[in-house]
């Protein structure tokens, strides 16, 4: 049996027509759900910006931290694989989203390999009663004053950024040593 495109061809344009109609709806709806926040202004149809987040990951990142710096409320939006995702920068707005941990409150989405990097049963993943008892347990290890203490650079090495009296890295280290023990 042969196929005749003739009979098909009288429906191309409406196939394009009803393409660019959904193409159109998706980037609508985008629009709708970012509003005023800091993001890319269009994104490519259905992937959004997977491509980039795949190609160059930290270029990714960065330019998210850079959306969400831009405005006061340390957030911004992207578009992902049909999925509307919101960058959040801001320490005291994750505070207040994280002290509301329940499943139908949000979709937490970690690392594609997360859970074989952290394990099933880490804080990430946990909610409820679970989540509460597991950052009770660990509250006392990690009192706030150590957050000012976490190295800046990846290098492994303390400096003097994180110690302001620190001279040099011997003397860091004896000081993160020292408030680590208090």
């Amino acid at each position: 049996m042969e196929v005749k495109w003739g009979m098909f061809t009288p429906y191309i344009p409406y196939f394009f027509s009803l393409l660019a109609l959904i193409l159109l709806i998706e980037q609508i709806s985008y629009l709708k759900k970012k509003r005023f926040l800091p993001g890319p202004t269009l994104v490519f149809p259905f992937l959004g910006n997977a491509i980039s987040l795949v190609t160059y990951p930290t270029n990714f990142w960065d330019l998210q931290s850079s959306y969400a710096k831009s405005t006061p409320l340390g957030i911004s939006a992207n578009y992902i694989i049909g999925r509307y995702i919101l960058y959040i920068y801001s320490t005291d707005l994750s505070h207040k989203i994280f002290a509301n941990v329940r499943p139908d409150a949000f979709h937490l989405v970690g690392h594609p390999f997360g859970k074989k990097l952290f394990g099933e049963h880490n804080l990430i993943y946990m909610f409820g009663q679970q989540h509460k008892d597991l950052r009770r347990r660990i509250a006392p290890i990690s009192p706030p004053e150590h957050s000012k203490l976490t190295p800046i650079s990846n290098s492994g090495l303390f400096s003097n950024t994180l110690c302001p009296g620190a001279i040099n890295q011997k003397a860091s280290q004896s000081h993160f040593a020292s408030s680590a023990a208090t």
